[in-house]
């Protein structure tokens, strides 16, 4: 799951530094397709993620709260989901995803403790 949101932050990238370079700008509607793709695709994972994983564990099954280092394993991809969502938002203009970007940043603080 990290390894795709790297992707779509290495897609925003692109679009961001080629806007303006005129061959590789014919390929740019492309590149927002996958990066779209890609983060839908985040989207969906890490929603089972925090739900799956967080809500049930802990508000179902009434587990208790304490450290595990096998947190990592989820952090680390909502993390990058988060920066990610964030940077694609802020150059492809789209405001709604800095709402989800906060969102996730809360559930990486919440989940690392």
């Amino acid at each position: 799951m990290g390894a795709m949101a790297i992707t779509t932050l290495a897609g925003a990238e692109l679009i961001r530094v080629f806007a303006e370079v005129n061959p590789i700008c014919e390929m740019l509607p492309f590149v927002k397709g996958v990066d779209y793709y890609v983060l839908g695709y985040c989207n969906m994972v890490d929603s089972h993620a925090v739900s799956a994983g967080g809500l049930s564990k802990y508000f179902i099954r009434r587990f208790k709260f304490q450290y595990d280092p096998l947190y990592w394993g989820l952090v680390f991809p909502l993390g990058m989901y988060s920066v990610c969502s964030l940077k694609l938002g802020v150059i492809l203009k789209v405001g709604v995803m800095h709402w989800i970007a906060q969102a996730f940043l809360l559930s990486v603080c919440y989940w690392h403790g």
